[in-house]
């Protein structure tokens, strides 16, 4: 009989989680199941989905915030919180992607307001207790149970109109979130469960996702793995990962999205000798043709065949502060199986701004190309 380790799964999920195509339309009834009665709007959105979440709200509708900005500036929150107490609002509802998400999360961290979140993209922040925002002084990010929205709502039809570059960005953040389930410190077998079959869900669905947009299977599928890996997330926390897009996108106002997909596989060759059981379980999600030792650029070469970015120099990062982030990465000492040190953060993040296969072993034609193959 093999002895089992002690172990803590410090985890929890929204109490309500809805999946339907259409699902938008129980928008209301899952505030009144909630018992909102005066609800405050985020949502960036314009046009005829506007137009349907004002309607299906109806009376419930008290005020609308619009603006919607990446990172969550601290200013922002503090103006959305004013506007909420201004109208007496007994709830908070939220329609967009991470940003929206975060804005909404961190209005009810300090209100103590109940959230509903409507995700558009594949962040997955709605299934964590994360949250950040940002100062002059840069992105600070915690962990609070009090974000946690009360309810989710996951309607794939609202996310037919990504494009394509966003779907493959949006996807490789969700990817993330299973690595990091997957070689956390703090990762449990229940939190490895979600990632590993996020990961092999958004594998499999993200290139149809990208190259046949109105597909709602590959878009309902491509759903299901976001919120596994945001799942996985909120078992295992952020990591090294996670700690440099941070940093990137606080510092440099950097699109959030784009850059995962440049960072990832990078992170993945730093980790590949310290993570051998995690990596093995990433070489068998990937399927076929992909050895463990070139899951790094397996997965710079799929990111690079879905159209995201894989260079950090194109998103407008100047080389010349990529010592300045080293350093601040360190100093923050982020969860990460390997050894952090100055140098090898430096040169992590130079072979992602370079755009540099990560491993020695460079991508063959048998590997295929996913698109060609959704």
């Amino acid at each position: 009989m093999v002895e089992m380790k002690p172990l803590v799964q410090d985890s929890r999920l929204p109490a309500r989680i809805v999946f339907a195509a259409g699902g938008l339309a129980r928008l209301d009834e899952e505030c009144e199941g909630l018992g909102l009665n005066s609800v405050l709007l985020i949502a960036g959105t314009a046009g005829s989905r506007l137009e349907a979440v004002i309607a299906n709200l109806g009376g419930r509708l008290v005020a609308h915030h619009s603006r919607v900005i990446q990172h969550v500036p601290e200013s922002l929150v503090h103006d959305v919180i004013d506007l909420a107490r201004e109208r007496a609002v007994d709830g908070v509802v939220t329609v967009g992607g991470g940003s929206a998400t975060g804005l909404g999360k961190a209005v009810a961290r300090e209100t103590g307001l109940p959230l509903v979140a409507v995700p558009t993209t594949y962040a997955g922040s709605e299934m964590t207790p994360i949250y950040g925002t940002t100062t002059e002084e840069g992105k600070v990010t915690g962990r609070d149970w009090r974000v946690l929205p009360s309810t989710v709502i996951y309607d794939p039809d609202l996310t037919l109109t990504m494009s394509p570059e966003l779907t493959a960005s949006s996807g490789l953040n969700a990817i993330a979130h299973c690595l990091q389930g997957l070689w956390g410190t703090r990762t449990t077998p229940f939190t490895q469960a979600y990632a590993e079959r996020g990961l092999a869900t958004l594998y499999a669905a993200l290139p149809r996702a990208v190259r046949h947009p109105h597909d709602a299977s590959a878009r309902g599928d491509a759903l299901v793995g976001a919120s596994l890996a945001g799942a996985a997330l909120a078992g295992a926390g952020t990591g090294l990962h996670h700690a440099i897009c941070h940093q990137l996108g606080g510092r440099f106002a950097l699109r959030h999205s784009a850059l995962h997909s440049a960072v990832l596989p990078q992170v993945i060759a730093y980790n590949t000798a310290a993570a051998p059981a995690a990596l093995a379980t990433i070489q068998r999600c990937l399927g076929e043709g992909h050895p463990q030792g070139a899951v790094a650029d397996a997965v710079f070469t799929f990111a690079a065949a879905l159209g995201a970015p894989t260079r950090l120099r194109d998103l407008g990062l100047p080389r010349a502060e990529l010592a300045n982030v080293a350093y601040a990465i360190v100093a923050a000492a982020p969860d990460n199986p390997a050894d952090l040190t100055v140098d090898g953060v430096r040169g992590l993040l130079e072979a992602a701004w370079a755009g540099a296969y990560p491993a020695t072993q460079r991508p063959t034609a048998q590997r295929g190309n996913p698109l060609e193959q959704a």
